[in-house]
């Protein structure tokens, strides 16, 4: 047992007894108050008892499952902190839990001091300050493209999304041409008190400065030489709603100013007007560039990104996540069928070489490639000789390659070894009803190579 003790009484929902009695003999052994049911309607009858600070559920569970469940917390009693464990995690999945209130969304495997940690965070929070009350956000139906992987770095990237669509922050988005910033920016909306407003985007660096500014901010009938008539500026369309100011860093100083008074006051002052308009939306900015760079250089103004910079996000590039490149291929795969109605499948070899290619142009090429092999498939499966010359020609260094095969094979060894050795110790301990000392004895090993066992994943 923990020397340690910590404040607050925490309930723990899955439907796995084995993995339930892990879960709660870790936090236990630390120093934490713990209560453990299986299922979510027993885990609200019990919330209503009261004295939970802390709920830590399974997603998937039959009748109520983890999401549904942190809904109904949060509806009754909005200072019940939550955090969802999956094992089939998903990025909007991530996204909606922190969005809908969950504290954090922890993805299988993890270790004990992974789970521990996170608890003593929530747990110190809980306690050093009162929370304020959850809105829960009205999730539209934009069409669009998706963001899609599994891989940490975007897991993490979409915690933070759920995170910053609660409020009304102005966000800066970061990231290569490519990696998905505008649907980044569409998935913030979708996921804000403003989601059934107008959603508007601008790509800043098509326009110039001039015709920017008329479209941004209005102008009044005879503003300049042809303008006949009143025209709405976007922000004004954008009123109560969202504008995505896309490669924000391609404006002219001039332009930043006058975007800085925007963000300032809160009101646009349309080309040719005496009077401003208020307007209340909220803005979100992104770039290519080195925007710190550009400060430097005197090509942006340093008051101007305090104003965007407010939450910043980066989007990893895709080489940097190259785990992710099977499920992109697999989605437009699927939304090019849908759309050219033709079945159509994609050979192990081409996928593989898809893979190891660096895509300099991210996922918006990785998606155009997908299309055009699609339409111009000849047969029912794509090959490999099908694909772009410059992605099947790429040279890759053989030696680094079978480097990273013999590690790769190395690495899924010991891990099948350890869940096999992993198991056995859990099955064992739930039949002994969590008796630590009867286990190590039946399984001829000591507590302390137990207790490593047991720490060092929780869940495979």
């Amino acid at each position: 047992m923990s020397q340690f003790s910590y404040t607050g009484k925490i309930l723990l929902v899955d439907d796995d007894e084995a993995c339930l009695s892990l879960i709660d003999l870790v936090l236990q052994e630390e120093g934490f108050d713990t209560v453990a049911v299986n299922n979510g309607k027993e885990a609200l009858r019990r919330l209503e008892e009261g004295d939970i600070d802390l709920v830590i559920s399974d997603v998937q569970m039959p009748y109520i499952d983890g999401d549904t469940l942190l809904k109904e917390i949060k509806k009754r009693d909005p200072k019940v902190e939550v955090i969802l464990i999956t094992a089939h995690a998903s990025l909007m999945g991530a996204a909606n839990a922190i969005n809908n209130g969950a504290q954090d969304y922890l993805t299988k495997p993890f270790s004990a001091t992974q789970l521990t940690d996170i608890v003593r965070k929530v747990l110190d929070r809980v306690n050093s300050s009162a929370k304020t009350e959850d809105k829960q956000a009205i999730i539209s139906e934009i069409e669009s493209d998706k963001l899609v992987g599994n891989s940490t770095i975007m897991l993490e990237l979409f915690k933070q999304v759920g995170k910053v669509a609660k409020t009304d922050s102005t966000v800066l988005i970061l990231g290569e041409s490519g990696v998905g910033k505008e649907v980044i920016a569409k998935e913030i909306h979708k996921l804000s008190h403003r989601s059934k407003e107008n959603f508007v985007a601008v790509n800043c660096g098509a326009l110039t400065e001039s015709l920017l500014e008329t479209e941004l901010f209005g102008h009044i009938k005879g503003a300049f030489t042809g303008a006949q008539s009143d025209k709405t500026g976007l922000f004004v369309e954008a009123n109560k709603g969202t504008i995505f100011l896309d490669e924000i860093t391609e404006t002219s100083l001039a332009f930043q100013s006058k975007l800085l008074r925007v963000l300032q006051e809160g009101e646009v002052l349309a080309v040719g007007a005496s009077k401003p308009k208020k307007i209340d939306v909220r803005v979100i900015a992104a770039s290519n560039q080195n925007i710190d760079l550009l400060v430097e250089e005197k090509l942006f103004r340093l008051d101007l990104l305090y104003r965007l910079r407010v939450v910043e996000l980066v989007v990893a590039p895709l080489r940097e996540r190259k785990g992710d490149i099977s499920l992109l291929i697999e989605y437009f795969l699927n939304k090019q069928k849908s759309k050219n109605q033709r079945q159509i499948e994609i050979s192990e070899e081409a996928i593989e070489c898809l893979s190891n290619y660096h895509w300099p142009g991210n996922v918006r090429q990785l998606g155009h490639v997908i299309e055009k092999l699609v339409v111009l498939a000849k047969h029912s499966k794509i090959l490999l000789d099908d694909l772009p010359k410059e992605i099947k020609e790429m040279p890759i260094s053989s030696v680094s390659n079978k480097d990273e095969k013999r590690e790769s094979l190395s690495a899924n060894s010991l891990l099948s070894l350890a869940e096999v050795e992993y198991k056995h110790v859990v099955n064992t301990l739930s039949q002994l009803g969590g008796n630590k000392s009867q286990t190590a004895r039946i399984l001829g090993i000591d507590r302390k190579t137990l207790d490593r066992i047991l720490k060092r994943n929780l869940v495979n």
